[in-house]
């Protein structure tokens, strides 16, 4: 009977675990995932909730974010290097938002490779401002403020909404696109 016991209570322990590392953060994913659509021409996109926060890159009227909280009147956003950035509220709004990956295969191949090349430019500069191996948090800091910057400049050069970039870096890791 004791063993039993143990049996049951060490299932129980596993469905526990497989639901907290698994099914919960799949589910909370898809349910918190928000958005807000920048509202004006040009709006500073900050590492701070402040206006002399570090200029980190210029969103555009139209440009899609992924909004991960609200901080002192300003929209907390990740872009692609993971750190909080910021924009203002009165710039955008709580938007709703369907991840479209583009039809165009030429097109999803360009910002995988363009993806690519802005990580190289934005390593090649870090080092080069911040070299590694005298300055090593100013050159990572460096490296993802300029990621960021790159990656979005790239995305809105190509006409593609920031998030969806995940899916398109997935696909061209499947089909090997940097490769060719």
């Amino acid at each position: 009977m004791d063993n039993k016991l143990k049996v049951f209570r060490s299932i129980g322990y596993l469905i526990l675990l497989t639901a907290i590392t698994i099914v919960l953060p799949a589910m909370s994913l898809r349910a918190a995932t928000r958005y807000i659509e920048i509202t004006r021409g040009v709006v500073n996109i900050r590492t701070n909730p402040s206006t002399s926060g570090q200029l980190v890159v210029k969103a555009k009227r139209g440009d899609i974010l992924e909004l991960i909280g609200e901080e002192n009147g300003w929209y907390k956003i990740r872009l692609f290097s993971g750190k909080p950035r910021f924009v203002h509220k009165n710039l955008a709004k709580h938007a709703s938002y369907t991840l479209q990956v583009p039809l165009d295969t030429e097109l999803r191949r360009s910002v995988y490779q363009g993806w690519f090349k802005t990580e190289q430019r934005a390593e090649r500069e870090a080092n080069r401002k911040y070299p590694p191996d005298r300055d090593l948090k100013n050159n990572l800091d460096y490296l993802q403020l300029l990621s960021d910057r790159y990656k979005l400049e790239m995305m809105q050069r190509l006409g593609v909404q920031a998030p969806i970039y995940r899916r398109i870096i997935l696909e061209g890791n499947r089909k090997r696109w940097g490769d060719q």
